[in-house]
């Protein structure tokens, strides 16, 4: 029985090898015709291909495999427009899907073959340097990375056409999950096998060239997205590229929908002119008639992304190379920051993700927030771009739970004697509030105060060991600080900064026997400035909080354990409720919806403005009942018209807490801040502070405990 078996199966080979000694030589004689200008044969190989069945191609796939050469002459001829590499790849979706692993084992082979062949020379063997094609390699890796988004329709048709079997939903399921088994597999031999940086550059063009546009469906991002992070498993050079490509690509869709919320109030808001919307919404074109429910759509598709990107980043991090894996993402991350984030107003996620990434090493924060003071105090840059730096400084020391009290006093020493190093320089010049002029040096004081808001209590009110020498550090910080000389200059920063930064700031120095204000907002109320721009007390243009509430609810998980809410500074702190907890899914939008009750710790009443909505959050929804009834009639209408939707998903749409679309920042020319030319003011960086040879407080000057 045993000699029969071994008989049929040499048998067996021996045919099998006449058959690809056939193909061979019917394909080498069709492609010698071919390169003597006669295409017939040729043709009618190529047309033929699709017919062939599992075993049919596998014994041509063999056969094709002893002619490489010969393939990669036909591959650029111009002779004719069929091409056989070409066909070979397109019916070979299929062949990836199947389970049939020695078809598999040939292709990849066959795919292997002719990228090492065609990369052993510079002319990939065409014969003619004349030629202009996509090369062989390209082609194939092209091809491999077509299959990161899920089966087309029309691709599920023609495997039911080829089989003669309808479908089921699980068997497509099946078929996605082997094909992405299968392609990680070819493309894992191909980094293997093909050497050089032809591969990687070549690699890196298809990634991008392949990613899911912007009307791609939500499947298609969160499976390409899924299948790039696999890839760097086996690719781990390619890290940190994929990434950046991963979040560009949130950025842009960022921007959209920002875009998209600002396009449903636009006819309401009396600066809609100033609202560059066609600057943020890149490829999307809106439909009037739809613009709600897209904005649902681009909500959904970011959310689901970024969640794609939170889970595999907590995945990594339990794994054994967790720490090169953080250091590519977040080397991207800054790399980011510097060329597209910097450059982008009222961004609301992206921001994020580096929020995310700091919160796991102490020395991203301190990378990251060295790297933002520094293009504060760099005076070669835009200066949108240095306030836009400020506005993530605050936002980010002000909002993470994480931050260390080390980590505060260096970067609020900083802002601090920046901004005293400022007025020494051009205080003599100032005879009235001219905030163009100086809306740096503002945005600069609005950031530190915003950080005292959140974190003096922090500072003051410490856990855990050596409390006393922590809490008599800080003091002492505070105590030679120039904060008095900056609030009473004649800049009057707290006339200007956001009203609800300023107000607070007061309030919580005076809560804890530090400094007492009152007198200075008491008398800022008598002062007018003419606005350019804006409505209330909004002076500020360039007046964002980027690390306000986040609004995605699926991904907010990631963020809220990390996430430091407004607990309120007026009334004793006990005694205020705690909302750190996410909202529930039925009051999703309750951080914008109270609106109306979030300033009842203040003395008196006052209109509210589009910066101030994100400032501070309550969860207090107790009405005052000293309000009268057009009050309590004029919040019910409010409350009303913010009821929440089911259906509604990422909404900051709306009078009252819409935030502008992204704009643009202008960086070509080379611009320095109004009246500050010649000012220098140094690196920024935490190693060396620009005043600690100047001034006698600051950060510099005190000696801080290890364990703040």
């Amino acid at each position: 029985m045993s000699n029969k078996t071994t008989t049929s199966t040499m048998q067996y080979q021996s045919n099998e090898e006449k058959q690809i000694a056939q193909i061979r030589l019917g394909i080498q004689t069709s492609i010698s015709h071919l390169l003597a200008r006669d295409a017939k044969k040729y043709d009618n190989v190529v047309q033929n291909f699709p017919n062939l069945n599992a075993e049919q191609l596998n014994i041509t796939f063999k056969a094709l495999i002893k002619i490489p050469e010969d393939i990669i002459k036909a591959y650029y001829s111009d002779v004719t427009q069929n091409n056989l590499l070409l066909v070979i790849l397109g019916i070979s979706t299929k062949v990836l899907c199947g389970n049939n692993k020695d078809l598999q084992s040939t292709f990849d082979n066959l795919m292997l073959t002719l990228a090492t062949k065609s990369t052993s020379s510079n002319r990939d063997l065409t014969g003619s340097k004349h030629v202009q094609k996509e090369s062989i390699l390209s082609a194939i890796l092209t091809f491999c990375i077509e299959q990161f988004v899920p089966l087309a329709p029309f691709q599920v048709s023609a495997i039911e056409a080829q089989t003669k079997q309808q479908l089921s939903l699980e068997q497509v399921k099946d078929m996605e999950e082997i094909k992405k088994q299968n392609v990680h597999n070819l493309l894992y031999k191909l980094s293997k096998k093909v050497s050089g940086t032809s591969f990687y550059g070549t690699l890196k063009k298809a990634l991008q060239t392949k990613y899911p546009t912007a009307i791609s469906t939500l499947l298609d991002h969160k499976e390409y997205v899924n299948n790039l992070f696999i890839m760097t498993k086996y690719i781990p050079s390619l890290c940190s590229h994929s990434f950046s490509l991963i979040v560009q690509h949130l950025i842009e869709m960022d921007a959209q929908l920002v875009a998209l919320n600002a396009t449903e109030s636009v006819e309401e808001d009396e600066n809609a002119e100033n609202i560059d919307i066609e600057n943020a919404v890149f490829d999307l074109e809106l439909n009037e008639e739809n613009i709600e429910e897209t904005r649902i759509y681009c909500a959904e598709k970011l959310d689901t992304v970024i969640t794609v990107v939170f889970e595999t980043i907590e995945k990594r991090i339990k794994e054994n190379n967790a720490k090169d894996f953080l250091d590519s993402i977040f080397t991207a991350m800054m790399d980011l920051f510097k060329n597209f984030v910097l450059n982008q107003y009222q961004l609301h996620s992206i921001q994020f993700l580096m929020f995310y990434i700091c919160s796991h090493n102490v020395d991203y924060m301190d990378k990251f927030a060295g790297f933002l003071l520094n293009n504060i105090f760099n005076t070669h840059l835009n200066p949108d771009v240095r306030k836009c730096c400020a506005a993530y400084l605050s936002g980010l020391i002000a909002r993470a739970n994480y931050v260390t009290n080390t980590t505060i006093l260096r970067v609020l020493g900083q802002l601090f004697n920046w901004s005293d190093k400022y007025i020494q320089t051009f205080e003599q010049s100032v005879t009235f509030i001219d905030v163009s002029s100086h809306s740096l040096f503002y945005a600069v004081c609005q950031g530190a105060l915003y950080i005292v808001c959140f974190k003096l209590k922090q500072l003051l009110k410490p856990e855990g060991k050596d409390m006393n020498q922590v809490i008599a550090e800080s003091r002492q910080f505070f105590a030679q600080s120039p904060i008095t000389r900056i609030v009473h200059s004649r800049f009057n920063p707290l006339k200007v900064i956001a009203q609800d930064v300023a107000e607070e700031a007061v309030n919580i120095f005076s809560q804890y026997y530090l400094f007492d204000f009152h007198q200075v907002i008491e008398r800022n109320q008598s002062i007018v400035i003419p606005q350019l721009k804006g409505d209330g007390n909004d002076f500020l243009e360039t007046n964002f909080f980027p690390f306000d509430p986040y609004l995605l609810r699926r991904s907010e998980k990631y963020i809220t354990p990390i996430y430091q809410r407004w607990e309120g500074g007026f009334e004793p702190l006990s005694n205020h409720q705690q909302i750190f907890g996410s909202p529930s899914k039925n009051d999703f939008h309750s951080v914008f919806n109270n609106a109306n009750d979030m300033d009842r710790f203040r003395d008196s009443q006052r209109n509210r403005t589009k910066s101030d909505v994100y400032l501070f959050e309550y969860d207090n929804k107790e009405e005052d009942e000293m309000e009268d009834e057009e009050e309590d009639s004029e919040c019910s209408e409010s409350e009303e018209e913010n009821e929440f939707d089911e259906f509604s998903y990422y909404d900051a749409s709306g009078s009252g807490n819409g935030r502008s679309p992204p704009k643009t920042i202008a960086i070509k020319k080379k611009n320095t801040l109004s009246g500050v030319s010649g000012m220098s003011i140094g690196s920024g960086s935490f190693d060396e502070s620009p005043f600690k040879h100047h001034s006698p407080y600051g950060w510099n000057a005190i000696s801080l405990s290890p364990h703040i």
